[in-house]
């Protein structure tokens, strides 16, 4: 192993996850998904954390201009600054919270509006103010506003302020995070680790209806129009990281982990109704008008489902359920399924998914040595497996194999990939066609320039 892999791992390491180091940098260091992402698989991802724990007072661009630094060169002079200070001083949200008026003879209807405020607008204009109130649980925008970082800040906020929701609304683009316009992610193993906590755990049980508005928010692992690579890669095209990608479409679609809509069903165990969507879920404006409908006889407990209609996607409704034990422990549990931890059970995953998803391949084999399901033989065998399932000519091998440098198997990756010093497996289909574009601008403004020298150029014609 090189050592600049050795050092990108210990700096991993230091942070937790390749994950977790994207999303801090990207919520309070306000640069892009992947600037971030190539910041932390270089192995300089500790530094940059450490620049959040720093107050530094940016040099302007130019002496007679006022022009900023951009967000990259923030952070490259956040990096050689040395002075400390509070967390909350560095970040580039600016925004205020609104302060909940909760009224005991009243209803609270919570939103979490991390997209289309669509959603949130018509539960607000059509519900009775008499009986109930509303609280925005993410901050608003306002140049006027406090600094506020992009993390999980704001529900560790609803749970001090002990807020409860009789009914919740959260809508947003969704793959096992929410996310949006607001800049917020609204991860689900957030969701989770604080509905397991003693100080939050009010916080998810007061809710008794829930409306997640969002793709695949109840999706279960049934076949729909979409192969698990389609899937895969419209994660990553949309800005999911390359292996966080394979896992989200194994959950979806392979018995992999713990199913997306059990464990929604556990983060509220007191609801009574989760409604959302087991596949594609129609925008906003779309829906609007079937959810008005809806909540102008909201009382009348008449069938949300029926209301809204085939006409705005394939919604359901499951109720909350127990908290799972290994859920709160916050162990993966990839295993989860009982064909996960048999040999025969796991040879069969190999061979059907182990191409197109390495990674829960990987993590599943990890796991069961761990669990001695399987002995150290067989999990040499099965890493083999997965392996041999790419040839060297294979155009996908970079792309699918590469992820593994940025997880605990980061150990097993063939040292001819050359992963570190070549991240074009961690560029989405958006940066290339970006940078396509520049490319065809500047050959257009050179021809231009060449036809305008040559013009020039040219003696004057007689008249």
């Amino acid at each position: 192993m090189t050592l600049t892999l050795l050092l990108t791992l210990k700096a991993q390491a230091q942070v937790a996850t390749f994950d977790t180091c994207v999303y801090s940098l990207y919520s309070l260091g306000g640069i892009s998904k992947t600037y971030a992402q190539k910041r932390c698989v270089e192995g300089i991802s500790q530094q940059a954390l450490d620049c959040q724990r720093k107050e530094f007072y940016y040099p302007t661009k130019y002496n007679d201009d006022q022009t900023s630094l951009s967000a990259r060169e923030k952070l490259d002079y956040c990096i050689a600054s040395k002075k400390e200070v509070d967390i909350s001083q560095t970040n580039f949200f600016k925004g205020f919270y609104q302060e909940p008026h909760v009224q005991p003879t009243k209803k609270n209807v919570c939103s979490i509006t991390v997209n289309s405020t669509e959603e949130r607008d018509a539960f607000r204009s059509e519900l009775n103010p008499n009986e109930y109130t509303w609280v925005e649980l993410l901050p608003s925008n306002a140049d006027t506003g406090k600094f506020i970082p992009r993390d999980d800040f704001w529900i560790k906020r609803a749970c001090e302020k002990q807020i409860r929701c009789d009914i919740l609304v959260i809508s947003g683009h969704f793959a096992a995070t929410f996310l949006g316009t607001s800049g917020f992610e609204i991860r689900l193993e957030d969701l989770t680790k604080y509905s397991c906590e003693e100080g939050c755990k009010n916080f998810f049980d007061s809710v008794k209806k829930v409306y997640l508005f969002g793709c695949n928010t109840l999706a279960s692992r049934d076949k729909d129009s979409r192969e698990v690579y389609q899937y895969r890669d419209l994660l990553f095209s949309d800005g999911v990281a390359p292996q966080t990608s394979q896992r989200i479409a194994a959950r979806r679609y392979t018995n992999y982990g713990i199913q997306i809509r059990e464990e929604i069903s556990q983060v509220f165990p007191k609801a009574e109704k989760i409604y959302g969507f087991d596949g594609p879920s129609p925008l906003g404006i779309n829906i609007r008008r079937d959810l008005i409908a809806y909540l102008k006889d909201i009382n009348s407990e008449r069938n949300f489902l029926s209301t809204i209609g085939k006409s705005s996607g394939n919604m359901i409704s499951i109720a909350g359920s127990p908290r799972d034990e290994l859920m709160c422990s916050a162990t993966p549990n990839y295993t989860r399924h009982q064909e996960m931890s048999t040999y025969a059970g796991i040879k069969t995953y190999i061979f059907k998914h182990g191409r197109t998803l390495p990674v829960p391949a990987f993590d599943i084999v990890a796991e069961a040595l761990q669990k001695s399901f399987i002995t150290a033989g067989d999990a040499n065998e099965f890493n083999q497996l997965i392996f041999n399932q790419f040839r060297p000519s294979d155009v996908d091998r970079i792309k699918l194999l590469c992820p593994l440098t940025i997880t605990a198997h980061a150990p097993l990756v063939p040292k001819d990939l050359d992963c570190v010093k070549n991240l074009t497996w961690l560029r989405y289909r958006a940066d290339e066609e970006e940078e396509e574009a520049k490319k065809k601008a500047a050959l257009a403004v050179q021809a231009a320039t060449k036809k305008a020298d040559a013009a020039a150029a040219r003696p004057p014609r007689r008249r």
